[in-house]
This record gives structure tokens, C-alpha cells and sequence, in this order.
């Protein structure tokens, strides 16, 4: 489990400049979850200002804080999304790096891969940014993925609930 992505959300910016912003889907978002919100900001990381990842480098010592829960148009959603996606997309090639050189080496079939990740990301949905204690699918539906060529079935995709828990059996 890499760190990326991870805020702050800032891919290289060949890798950013693959994601147009305006081509990207809205958060899911209804006024309503500002005041479903209000009802965990005094739980957890939900009391905690975070700074907005869509500012430059340049911006640093303008750096605006806003509460958690937030509608998605006051900190550019979209523009989050691309960001994070573009961080998965240089993710991906590392680790298909990785892999090809494992197969190369004639060492693929004799190495068991998991890839799996702690928690997924709101991306602006339900007006937050990060995560947090919250049971959104953005949040909980995350990968994991076994490979090891001769040992585990290939091709097998489950819809069951699994955690990390599950890696020791």
C-alpha cells in the first residue's frame, strides 16, 4: 500500500494536465449534507480545518481554512478529482513498473501480490474533502487484489464485503 494519494494532491503535472477539470462529473452533493454534517463536527478529524489542496505553491501564505463540510463548488471539486486522479494514474505506472520488472526477471510466478489501499477519498462528495468517520462508498469501497500465478484463481472478482483483517487467513 503506497502512500499516494494522499493530500496534499499534487501530481506531476504531465500527469495532471491528462485530467480536464470541466470533462469531470460534479461531487455528489445536496444542500443537505451541510446540515447532516453538522450533526459530526465534533467527532473525530470532523473538528479539524483543513487547507484547500486546489491552492498553488505560490499561494502558500494565503492558504484559506474552511471548515470540513463545505458545498464543493467553494473549493473546486472537480479540479480535486483531477488532481487525484492524475495521482492514481502515476501510481499505477509505477507499480505496472514493478510488475514488469518482476516478469522479466522470471520472478512474477514466484511472488505473491496484494494491493490494497486503507480508505478511499470524499473528493468534495456530500460537501467534504479527504476522509474521515464516515461510512460513504467513496470512502470504504476500496481495492484489494491478490496475484500470484499457479497459487491463487485468477480472474476471480468478488462483490463481498472484505477489510484488512482479511489478509492474515
Amino acid at each position: 500500500n503506497p502512500f499516494d494519494p494522499h493530500p496534499p494532491f499534487d501530481p506531476p503535472k504531465e500527469y495532471l494536465d491528462r485530467y480536464d477539470p470541466d470533462a469531470l462529473p460534479d461531487p455528489l452533493f445536496r444542500q443537505s449534507d451541510l446540515e447532516r454534517q453538522t450533526q459530526f463536527r465534533n467527532i473525530c478529524q470532523q473538528a479539524v480545518h483543513a487547507s484547500d489542496p486546489t491552492i498553488g505553491d505560490n499561494d502558500k501564505a494565503e492558504v484559506t481554512q474552511f471548515a470540513a463540510a463545505r458545498p464543493p463548488s467553494t473549493f473546486n471539486g472537480r479540479k480535486v478529482k483531477a488532481a487525484y486522479y492524475a495521482m492514481i494514474e502515476l501510481l499505477d505506472d509505477q507499480f505496472g513498473r514493478l510488475i514488469d520488472h518482476l516478469d522479466a526477471k522470471g520472478e512474477l510466478e514466484n511472488t505473491l501480490i496484494i494491493f490494497h489501499s486503507d480508505h478511499g477519498e470524499q473528493l468534495c462528495d456530500h460537501g467534504l474533502l479527504y476522509k474521515g468517520c464516515r461510512f460513504f462508498e467513496g470512502l470504504v469501497h476500496v481495492p484489494l487484489v491478490f496475484c500470484w500465478g499457479g497459487q491463487i484463481q485468477s480472474n476471480q472478482i468478488s462483490d463481498a464485503l472484505v477489510e484488512l483483517a482479511d489478509l492474515a487467513p
